[in-house]
């Protein structure tokens, strides 16, 4: 067994572990989050409540208007939301908030409930990730020696992961993971497929300067996971704040750079089906180009979700 083998059994260990945690978030809880029944929305410099659930275990005692001071001792959250909180709680889990009302400091023990039930959505994330990566193991373990093959196991595999993680385990990484660097990763396996067709000076250029773009939104996201995971929701929901222009242009920019990957992916397999008159080739590429298309439609879900104004904090 040569190391990329060793690296592809390793990369299988550590799917099959994000999958089994996501396999029991649907079969557990339906592929629901835990819900509090109410909602928060900046106001000015401080944070209230903007909705209760009225079936929800908040239901006569927040308010919209309510002030929020703090949750479960966090006086952070009246600056900055509590977005971060509401990760990672479950059901049952119970949970202390001060708020004021008309001059008055109130607190109250509440306890989070089972949101609604996403089993359709949940299994599409679940059984589109599971496919990818199954392909990308699969092709690494075929062909562990040939460079193409490496690349599309790099993509596929980062791909079904970021699907599994966005669409059942969001508070797993609440910065995100490592996209749109796994869409980096795909053009880069179409600039290489199939081996010996000419790549020009602007597709060169489109490669690295994606890798460079990829990397920096990606990086820029992962002090607050490592914040949130070392320190709390409250420290990194500071960090967050602090730093939300940062967020939100890296958050923009990757959104932004999938439509131009797409684009280069498509002229990339375009201009390779046109340089290469042998039938056999260009009815692999024909394939290739099937299964990618297959991809579109969650690419272009998740790009949808993006857009939509995100509040890390």
């Amino acid at each position: 067994m040569n190391r990329f083998q060793i690296i592809v059994v390793l990369t299988g260990l550590l799917a099959a572990g994000i999958f089994t945690l996501a396999g029991e978030r649907l079969i557990r809880h339906r592929g629901a989050s835990g819900s509090l029944g109410w909602t928060d929305t900046p106001s000015g410099p401080s944070w209230r409540v903007e909705s209760v659930d009225p079936r929800g275990p908040a239901a006569g005692r927040l308010v919209p208007g309510d002030r929020i001071v703090a949750l479960d001792g966090d006086l952070g959250v009246a600056a900055y939301g509590t977005g971060l909180h509401r990760l990672n709680r479950s059901a049952g889990d119970g949970y202390s908030l001060e708020i004021g009302r008309d001059g008055r400091p109130l607190r109250f023990e509440l306890t989070v409930v089972e949101g609604e039930p996403r089993w359709i959505e949940s299994l599409v994330w679940f059984g589109v990730g599971l496919i990818w990566v199954g392909v990308g193991l699969f092709i690494g373990s075929a062909k562990p020696e040939d460079s193409s093959a490496r690349l599309a196991f790099a993509a596929a595999v980062s791909t079904g992961i970021v699907y599994v993680q966005l669409g059942l385990l969001p508070g797993l990484l609440p910065g995100g993971m490592y996209q749109p660097l796994h869409m980096v990763l795909g053009y880069h396996f179409f600039y290489r497929f199939p081996p010996g067709v000419h790549r020009g000076r602007l597709a060169r250029g489109l490669l690295w300067g994606f890798y460079g773009w990829a990397i920096f939104a990606a990086g820029v996201r992962q002090p607050l996971n490592w914040t949130y995971w070392m320190e709390g929701p409250g420290a990194a929901g500071a960090w967050a704040a602090r730093y939300q222009e940062l967020l939100e242009l890296a958050r923009i920019g990757s959104v932004a750079l999938m439509f131009p990957l797409l684009l280069g992916m498509v002229g990339l397999m375009a201009s390779a089906y046109l340089q290469l008159p042998d039938p056999g080739q260009r009815r692999r590429i024909r394939w290739v180009m099937l299964g990618s298309a297959a991809a579109l439609l969650p690419l272009l879900l998740w790009a949808a979700l993006s857009l939509t104004p995100v509040s890390y904090t």
